[in-house]
């Protein structure tokens, strides 16, 4: 069983809008979910030309745009190991397919090679951004559809201290060259804060494309796919869907590990043996998030402590601390609104550990 399986309605619903050309934005509490769902999709469809281009790993707005260059000379040979095979070892048909690629990116696909020797990317990166989308937008050498994929795209939305400098451009670049053909699905994955990219009034991409949520499973549901795809007693699925709070990749997790504690342990609760196991293999990636926290706003840590205790955030600093420190979490992934003046944090698993110090 994977995290995905938990959502077979959802990946089926999913693989269909992705027929559709345009933008969609796939979201939720879970940013890696997200992402990993769309590849899920994506595995299941064929004649697909894909391209996946993660923001998070990017350093600035130049090595993003050429990022995205690569994922869309990727998309465009139909096979992202193409560029990397040396002159010598490319048969005809992946001669054929390279030539293509550099045909379609004109002088662009130098930049391939070493980025680091080349000003425009520097000077431009929005109108590389650009260029690349629409070379991949007006490609006419295969059938079948082109997918783009941006996850992460919820660190681009601007905030204080950002590392992308004018991400606005770099949002606005990709709209332009995409929004006018039906041959390619750009698609946007990230965090709670992803919305904003269509929902707020001055988005880049406000208007366009089509929203896919993906909210916390009812307790019910993931009881019912814990039991049958697991073969968990309802018990301990019930305990396992209230630990997880309907993160199916962070159940799945949990179901893994109490089947183990099941075989190795049968006198223990194997549920909440799962539960202790995880939270200690996972203190050392915790403490450091923590670390980062503290960094992102010096009310942010105050703030996550009273969530996962329960307390209300304002008690924790002034008003308009708490407030900016909402907001970079917020952004961040760490905490979502599920309710107006109501906040929670995403992971479970930092919650429990922040309420145990």
């Amino acid at each position: 069983m994977t995290a995905s399986s938990l959502r077979s309605g959802e990946l089926s619903r999913l693989a269909r809008l992705m027929r559709s050309g345009g933008l969609l934005l796939v979201h939720g509490p879970d940013a890696q979910e997200a992402g990993d769902l769309v590849g899920a999709a994506m595995r299941s469809k064929t004649r697909l030309r894909a391209g996946i281009v993660d923001v998070d790993l990017c350093a600035s707005s130049e090595e993003l745009a050429w990022r995205i260059l690569r994922a869309s000379a990727d998309a465009l040979a139909g096979d992202k190991n193409l560029l990397d095979i040396p002159d010598d070892r490319r048969t005809p048909a992946e001669q054929k397919r390279w030539l293509a690629v550099r045909r379609a990116l004109g002088r662009d696909f130098k930049l391939l090679d070493d980025p680091a020797r080349y000003e425009s990317i520097k000077r431009e990166p929005a109108k590389l951004v650009s260029r690349a989308i629409a070379a991949l937008a007006r490609d006419g050498s295969a059938s079948g559809r082109r997918i783009l994929v941006v996850r992460g795209a919820d660190s681009l939305i601007d905030v204080p201290r950002t590392r992308f400098t004018a991400s606005e451009r770099l949002l606005w670049s990709m709209r332009s060259a995409a929004q006018d053909t039906r041959k390619l699905v750009l698609i946007l994955t990230g965090g709670p804060a992803t919305i904003e990219l269509v929902a707020a009034h001055d988005s880049a991409f406000r208007g366009w494309g089509r929203s896919f949520e993906l909210t916390r499973l009812a307790g019910a549901e993931l009881v019912t796919a814990l039991s049958e795809e697991r073969g968990l007693t309802l018990t301990v699925a019930r305990r396992i869907a209230e630990l997880s709070e309907g993160l199916p990749r962070l159940a799945d997790r949990l179901a893994a590990r109490a089947e183990q504690e099941r075989r190795t342990s049968p006198a223990a609760d194997p549920a909440e043996a799962a539960w202790a196991a995880l939270l200690d293999a996972e203190r050392p990636a915790l403490r450091v998030t923590t670390r980062l926290v503290a960094d992102l706003h010096r009310a942010a840590l105050p703030v996550c402590r009273a969530l996962a205790k329960g307390r209300a955030p304002y008690s924790v600093a002034r008003s308009t601390e708490v407030t900016r420190a909402l907001r970079v979490l917020h952004l961040r992934g760490l905490c979502e609104s599920p309710a107006p003046r109501t906040w929670r944090l995403t992971d479970p698993l930092l919650a429990a550990w922040l309420k145990q110090q």
